[in-house]
This record gives structure tokens, sequence and C-alpha cells, in this order.
């Protein structure tokens, strides 16, 4: 260290602070480094007039870079609280606690009752997927009666007018019914045909899977009323009181599955009765909420509504409907596939669906949380905060979905083994439960997207994006069944397509497109609706999730061989106004790189179409029996 004379300086006094100079504790300046060029070899004398300025200069400059150091760590500080926390975590974890618990339940009784069909043997399990697949492909049809109820319960809800909310659940349930009578006649006298032309190669196994379907048609009406009570709950942000409905099914089924299988030994047609008397008890439960709660008026479903009211909701429906019978034809397509390869291949099919209807809970109830207070932010125009929301939900759920995966494949061993012990369904199991377990996070990601297309009303846009990708699912299928080189592993990676269409139709649709409700190109967010936005909402004393087979939404068939698959909610009408919002750029930016990262990591799951899929393999002539089939 070399010390200077108070009125000697080793640069020139344009530069000040450049080799580290500073005051000593005596009044001399100091500076740490050694005089190496040649400007500093020759010392500089400056009258003593100018060392306060030059003083004045070197501490000026050592203060910014300290103060620029500072900044610097406090923003990336603020970019990791930014990921660890956020406003919103409060509001969304009071509308997903409750969530996760309803949908949590279903999923792991129902894996326990396939575990029991299971070891009654690989035909039985076989049976009861396939029976099960045909049940719900019905009764998704009629999804759009959740979609569609939400955001006119929101809205009414949004008005406090009670009597209208009455009017609209009415409505609704008498449609559910109507509709539930004719599918329920249709199912049950079509079982016989609609299994023979699926071609299972085992005779019992045909038997077996036309008599629980028969069984279960009888609850279609209970499960279509099972989706309007839910969908007027969460019209109000209650995902509490469905877990009611929820939790009585789950120990109705457990109990009657133990009973029936165990104690009485009814094979297949016990786990029908069970699954069906567990869909008729939640709705049950369910009905009575809505009226002890004032959401129903007895008044009002005295006599059905006219055809003036009906109509429309059936036009909005049917654009729905023929996105569910495109998408759930193509898992048909997918089983039918899997029938024809033998009962192993289709028991191994419903364990895997059982192992990932294991990990949807913990991402589903994220997308409940989705369809819910994106559409209350919407409809107080908030599109600020509704992206702020979405932003968030992305992350939380992508991060879930990873963790959800990696779980499930830490345990693979223990719980394959828990559903079955024949060593051709393992090896047919291990074969594509990698690829489910790697693509959690996409699925995850898969149900925010199509959570905030319905919080917008872009129903008729997300139906055009699952339709696309559900003619690439078809395609791929076809092909590989022409190839003759059918295995888990490529049946399954066809119907994951579907998760990588969701997602970046979700992009195009939410983020880059100029018409989407979450662009503030349109509009402002009042300072009401920022307060709204920014506090936790209160999850009203009425609680959460359907019945057995009403929540289809998040993944489940009721029964012990449901097939999976989820249901995003409506919402309240989001209301043009003008706005200016310089944020815009940066908050979509953020978005598309959150999508963006999401997207790399892996894909969703949805089911497709069907009906053509037993012509076009037998023109292709490429599957053969195979000893076991799905």
């Amino acid at each position: 260290m070399t010390t200077l004379a108070f009125h000697q300086l080793c640069c020139p006094l344009g530069a000040p602070g450049r080799c580290g100079v500073r005051l000593s504790p005596i009044g001399t300046l100091i500076t740490s480094r050694r005089h190496q060029h040649s400007r500093r070899q020759h010392r500089i004398t400056c009258p003593i007039k100018h060392a306060p300025q030059a003083l004045a200069a070197v501490a000026n400059d050592a203060f910014d870079r300290e103060q620029s150091l500072g900044a610097s760590i406090r923003h990336q500080l603020q970019r990791v609280q930014n990921v660890l926390s956020s406003p919103h975590d409060k509001e969304i974890f009071a509308v997903a606690f409750p969530a996760f618990l309803g949908l949590s339940l279903e999923p792991f009784v129902n894996a326990f009752n396939a575990g029991m069909v299971g070891h009654l043997g690989t035909h039985q399990l076989s049976a009861v997927s396939l029976g099960s697949t045909v049940f719900n492909s019905f009764a998704f049809l009629f999804s759009f009666l959740l979609y569609l109820t939400i955001p006119e319960i929101a809205a009414a809800a949004a008005k406090g007018d009670d009597d209208e909310v009455s009017r609209v659940t009415s409505h609704s349930l008498w449609v559910a019914l109507g509709c539930g009578l004719l599918t329920a006649v249709a199912l049950g006298f079509g079982a016989p045909h609609i299994v023979a032309a699926l071609k299972p190669p085992e005779p019992d196994v045909v038997a077996q899977a036309a008599q629980y379907i028969m069984i279960r048609a009888l609850t279609i009406p209970a499960v279509l009323l099972g989706f309007v009570s839910t969908a007027v709950f969460r019209g109000f942000k209650d995902t509490r009181t469905p877990l009611l409905g929820t939790g009585t099914s789950v120990a109705v089924s457990f109990c009657l599955h133990v009973l029936l299988l165990n104690v009485l030994h009814l094979d297949v047609a016990g786990a029908a009765i069970a699954a069906a008397l567990a869909s008729c008890s939640s709705c049950c439960v369910m009905m009575g909420e809505l009226v002890r709660r004032g959401k129903l008026r007895l008044r009002h479903m005295a006599t059905p509504p006219p055809l003036a009211v009906v109509l429309p909701i059936l036009e909005r429906g049917a654009v729905l409907s023929i996105r569910n019978m495109v998408s759930f034809g193509m898992i048909v397509f997918a089983s039918t596939i899997c029938v024809r390869m033998g009962s192993a291949f289709q028991a191994s099919f419903e364990v895997i669906r059982q192992m990932w209807m294991l990990t949807m809970p913990f991402f589903e109830c994220l997308g409940v949380a989705t369809q819910s207070l994106c559409a209350t932010a919407l409809g107080q125009q908030d599109r600020v905060a509704a992206r702020q929301v979405l932003n968030r939900l992305l992350v939380l759920s992508t991060f879930l979905g990873a963790l959800a995966g990696s779980a499930v494949w830490l345990l693979h061993e223990p719980l394959t083994a828990f559903f079955t012990k024949d060593p051709a369904v393992v090896a047919h199991v291990l074969m594509a439960l990698p690829l489910i377990c790697a693509v959690c996070p996409i699925d995850a990601a898969g149900s925010i997207m199509d959570g905030a297309l319905m919080a917008a009303k872009r129903s008729n846009y997300m139906s055009a994006v699952q339709i696309v990708g559900s003619a690439v699912q078809y395609c791929i299928l076809v092909g590989i069944a022409s190839s003759g080189k059918v295995d888990a592993f490529s049946v399954w990676a066809a119907i994951k397509v579907m998760a990588a269409t969701r997602i970046l139709g979700g992009v195009f649709g939410i983020i880059l497109s100029r018409k989407s409700p979450y662009s503030n190109r349109h509009a402002e967010s009042s300072p009401v609706a920022k307060e709204v936005a920014t506090t936790s909402t209160a999850t009203s004393n009425s609680g959460g999730e359907g019945s057995e087979d009403t929540p289809l939404m998040a993944a489940s068939a009721s029964s012990s061989a449901a097939v999976g698959s989820s249901f995003n909610g409506g919402t309240a009408d989001a209301v043009a106004v003008p706005q200016v919002d310089t944020s815009q750029s940066s908050d979509r930016a953020a978005a598309a790189a959150t999508a963006s990262s999401t997207l790399s990591v892996a894909v969703a799951i949805n089911f497709g179409v069907a009906t053509a899929g037993p012509t076009v393999i037998a023109a292709a002539g490429a599957v053969e029996p195979v000893a076991s089939a799905e």
C-alpha cells in the first residue's frame, strides 16, 4: 500500500477512483494499487484546492458502485421470491386445497378397487377396464353441463340474485335428467353390441364387460346430475361442499367393493354394483345440499323449462360434445388396439391408467383454481390479475406435476405389485410407465391451459385445438396398427400427443393471440378489482367435490377401472373496457417464457376418437390377438 501526500494524486483528476484511491484516517490519500503503468510512474502534483473535488469524485464513484451492486442483489432476491411466493398464493390455496382433498380421495380408492379386481384375475381386470372405458365415454359426452353451468351461476352470484341462481340450476338439472335417461336406455340395450364391436379375443371378457356396462348404465342420470350440482358450487368458488359428496361416494364404494368382491364373491358384477351405488349416494348428498343451502328452490323444478331455454344450452353443448366424442373416441380406439392384443395388454393399460390417475389430484386441484379464480378476475374486468394468477398456477402445476411423476416412478415396484403379479402385465407396464412419469409436468400445464380457456369462455377454440390433436393421434395410431409395431409404449406415446397440442393451443390462444381475454390491450383493471384480486378470497362455508362419477372432472371414473379425464370449468363474463397498461409486454413475455419452459418437459393425456378404429385395424390386418389384451 502506498501513502501519498494530501496534495498528490496518482491519476488525473478527470478519472478519479480508477486506482482505488481513498482518504486515510490521518488525512492522506491511500491507494492499494501498484504504480505499474507509465502514467502512475510520474506523480502529478495538483493544487491543494482541487483535492476536495477529487475526494468527492472518488467517494461518489465508490458509493455508486456499491449502490449498483446492492440493487442487482435485491433484484435477484426479488426474482427468487416471486418464484417461491406470490400475493395470490393464499386465495389459490383456499380454492385448491379442498379440491385436492376431493380429487385425491377417488383415485386412491379407485386404485384400491382396481387392485381388488386385478387379484380376481387378468380377465376380470380387462373386462372392468373395457366396461369403464365405454361407460365413461358416454358420460363424458355431457361434460358441457359442467362447463356451461359454472359461468351462468358465477354471473348470477355476482349480481346477488338467488332466484336466478335457482332458475339456472333447475334448467341445467332438467337437461341433465333428460339426457341421462335417454343415454341410460341406449347404453343399457346397446352394451352387448358395443362390446362385440370392440372384438375382445376372450369370450369371458366380452360377457363380463357387457354385464358391467348394463349395470353402470342405470346410473348415468345420477352422474349427469352430479355434474350440474358440482358446477353450481364451483360457480360460487366453493370446492368444499362437493368434497362431502366425494367422501360419501368413496366410503360407499370402498365398503361395497370389499363386501361384494371379497365376501359375496360377485366378481365383475359386484364391482359394477358398488360403483353404481356409490354414484347414486353421492348424487343424493349433492342434491340435498343444493336444496339445503338455497341454491335450488323446489318450485323451479316443478315443471320442465321451455324449449326456448333448453335449446340454447344444447346448441352450445353440441360443440363441446363433438369435441368430447372426438377426443374420448381416441382412447376407445387406443383401447381397441389393446383389446385385440389380449387380456394382459388390456390389463396393463388399466394399471398404467390407474397410476397416472394417482398423479392427477396434485395438479388438477390447480386446474379447478384456474377456472374459478381466472373466471372471477375476468368477470371483474381485471385482466392483469387474471394473467398473474395464470402465470403463478402454471409454475405451481409444472412443479407439482414433476414431483408427482417422480414419486410414482420411485414407488412403481410396490404399486405394480399391488395391482397385479402377472409377469406379462408387469412387463407391459414397465415399458410405458417411464413415459407417463416423464410427461406429468406437461399434463399439469395442459390442465391449467384448458382451465384458463374455459374461464375465458373460449370453449369453441379449445374444442378446435383438441379436435386437431385427436386427428394427429388417430393418424399415429393407424400407422402403428398398420405397421404391426403395437406395444404399450407406442400406444401411450400416441395418446400423449394431445398434451403438446393442448399446450401449444393454450400458448397461442392465451398468450400470443390478440383476441386473448388475458391481454390488456383493451381493458384496464379497476381499483376495486385490483383490491379483490390481490386479497385472499374466502371460500364459502359450503364445500367441495362431487360424486364418484361426477369428478370425471379431475380424472376419474367412478369405479375400480374408470377412465380418467380432466374437466375444466367455465367462468364469469369478461367485459372489455378501455385500458392502458405498460406492463403488457413484460407480462406476455413472462407468460410465454413460462409456457415455453413447461412445454419442454413433456406431454398431457387426453382421450380420443374410435368408432372407425376396429374397421381400420381389421383392414390393415396388422394386429393379431395375443395371450393378453387391453
